[in-house]
């Protein structure tokens, strides 16, 4: 089993995600959250379609 880690580009948030999967015993594949187009220059709060204003970057 695998465990697939999304998360937004911070090294905090990545290393807790491969702690977690690591501890669990689980190998991982970590895929960052990049907002697109102008959502980049907006709050999360204010985006319309959330997951339509993602896309997502392979990692490892």
């Amino acid at each position: 089993m695998d465990a697939l880690i999304l998360s937004e580009n911070l090294a905090g948030l990545r290393a807790q995600a491969w702690g977690l999967a690591e501890l669990a015993g689980l190998a991982h594949r970590t895929v960052d959250v990049v907002p697109s187009g102008l959502m980049r220059h907006l709050p999360a709060r204010f985006w319309p379609a959330p997951l339509a204003a993602v896309s997502g970057q392979d990692v490892d």
